[in-house]
């Protein structure tokens, strides 16, 4: 029987040149996800190949201080592979908005980016943008090409959003 395992660590980092003595923090809350490969029990099949995490796997939240409150931001998101398999790929996406301070006042406020899912890499990419504090912003993802030909092993990655000011 084939077991494999995966463990998403998730990492935040904070990025803001124009700061100045201002408070600016991303905040990350969620369990790791852990997929479970389930069995095989029929000789010739193979996994489904997408594993998908809860919709709000882990939540964002953006802090400023007082001077930095009406602050324009954005957030991007890369992997840090611990241990992977090059025929595994790793998306995520934003699948809601969160809320805002200025919410109550201000309706139209909160962060834009695309709810569709973005192929997670080395390399950072944008996933949203917005301006003031956010909070719970929530975030899903989805391990693509599991299969019967990937070495049985644990893989890990850990997945890093970083919050630039703009």
């Amino acid at each position: 029987m084939k077991s494999l395992t995966f463990v998403l660590f998730f990492l935040a980092s904070i990025a803001a040149p124009k700061v100045f003595g201002q408070s600016i923090s991303i905040n990350l809350t969620g369990p790791a996800w852990n997929v479970s490969v389930p069995s095989i029990t029929q000789a010739g099949s193979d996994y489904s190949t997408n594993i998908t995490s809860n919709i709000n796997q882990s939540t964002i939240s953006l802090l400023f201080g007082a001077l930095a409150l009406l602050t324009n931001w954005r957030v991007t998101v890369r992997k840090q592979d611990v241990t992977w398999n090059n025929n595994l790929t790793l998306w995520t996406r934003k699948t809601g908005n969160g809320t805002g301070i200025l919410s109550p006042i201000v309706s139209t406020i909160s962060p834009s980016g695309t709810t569709s899912f973005v192929q997670l890499s080395n390399v950072e990419q944008e996933v949203f943008r917005g301006f003031s504090t956010r909070f719970d912003v929530p975030f899903q993802y989805e391990l693509r090409g599991l299969s019967v030909l990937i070495p049985v092993n644990n893989y890990s990655t850990t997945i890093v959003f970083t919050l630039l000011e703009l």
